[in-house]
């Protein structure tokens, strides 16, 4: 009699419970794989993104010792430095201008291939001859005018400019400036004095030419806005904070990094303006490795209480925009800020022995 071979009974069935184990074993192998395969990517992905650090570092480097500085002192005691680095041929040249006035004011140019110029800031409405005089001579077109805040050592040649006919003879294509409000300067507030805001300040007069203005001239600067002009990369670092009741520490902070060669525009920065950079950059960040530094507020011992920005910088040369006149009187303590720098063997270029440049190529 043949055997009936029908279906396996269920006594001869793998138990289920053991199916069930080897899936989870076996979903635990998968996982286990997939973890150290992402362990092995991630490894491998950071040490890519190290070598490339290293890499930049190392360009960097090497960029940082190609450049070559060379100063010299004319017959009327103004200094050329002469920084090159081997890159192309294009030539840039900044000046450090000295000041009719006796006291404050800062007045620099840039005079960029094209033969059009960027300003920075200007000095006294009683200088804007002067300013002209300059931006004439070197072609009379001025690409961008950067204006760090509206006190008049810094903002009055501009404004007097602007109310000219034809802007006295020259032409202006931007204007970069510090975005304060007029809340900030007539409306009360805790802890707000409106007498201390408004002294020195040209602010109403700059405003009412920036609101009447028909071909949007005025452009304003934040906090991590970046431009390029001229192959020229500028960084905003600090701009107006309406909760600080602070001119001084509410202007624009601007890194410029001219072919390789950088330089800081701290117009009159203070001790809070560096604490806010620092939180909002950070202490390592590349835009306080700097070639030029301009010593803050004309080198005056007010808002500024140590050499931070002389330690976070290690700039190889400074700037001092003050009168000779300060200088000599150690006007607001400047030599202390002097001796800052001197301990660092850093040279200064003075303004009052300008107009210094600084030819890059």
């Amino acid at each position: 009699m043949k055997k009936h071979i029908g279906p396996l009974s269920d006594k001869n069935k793998e138990p289920p419970l053991l199916t069930k184990k080897r899936a989870y074993l076996l979903l635990d192998l998968f996982l286990l794989f997939l973890g150290f395969s992402i362990l092995i990517n991630g490894f491998l992905l950071s040490q890519v993104k190290e070598s490339r650090k290293k890499l930049e570092d190392l360009d960097q480097i090497l960029k940082e010792h190609s450049k070559t500085f060379l100063q010299t002192t004319t017959e009327d005691g103004s200094v050329v430095v002469a920084a090159t680095l081997q890159e192309d041929g294009s030539y840039y040249t900044f000046y450090q201008m000295p000041m009719t006035g006796n006291a404050g004011g800062c007045f620099y140019g840039i005079l960029l291939p094209d033969q059009s110029l960027i300003i920075i800031d200007g000095g006294y409405e009683g200088e804007s001859y002067y300013v002209l005089d300059f931006i004439k001579e070197h072609g009379g077109k001025v690409h961008s005018w950067f204006v760090t805040h509206p006190h008049f050592d810094h903002v009055g040649a501009l404004v007097d400019i602007l109310s000219q006919e034809d802007y006295g003879g020259i032409t202006i294509d931007t204007i970069y400036y510090d975005p304060f409000t007029p809340e900030f300067f007539h409306e009360e507030g805790e802890g707000k004095d409106l007498n201390i805001l408004n002294n020195a300040s040209l602010f109403d007069s700059f405003e009412s030419l920036r609101s009447s203005d028909p071909r949007s001239l005025f452009v304003p600067l934040n906090i991590g806005d970046q431009l390029t002009i001229e192959d020229i990369d500028i960084r905003c670092l600090m701009s107006f904070q309406p909760e600080h009741y602070d001119v001084n520490g509410n202007c624009l902070v601007l890194h410029f990094d001219i072919k390789g060669f950088t330089f800081l525009i701290t117009g009159d920065m203070t001790d809070y303006s560096i604490a806010l950079m620092r939180q909002y950059w950070g202490d390592t960040s590349p835009y306080w490795n700097v070639d030029f530094l301009q010593i803050p507020h004309h080198g005056y011992i007010a808002g500024i209480s140590s050499n931070l920005i002389l330690q976070l910088t290690t700039p190889r040369y400074a700037l001092l925009d003050c009168s000779k006149e300060e200088y000599d009187n150690n006007a607001v303590n400047i030599r202390t800020f002097e001796d800052w720098v001197l301990e660092l063997d850093i040279p200064i270029l003075k303004r009052f022995t300008g107009p210094n440049q600084i030819i890059i190529h």
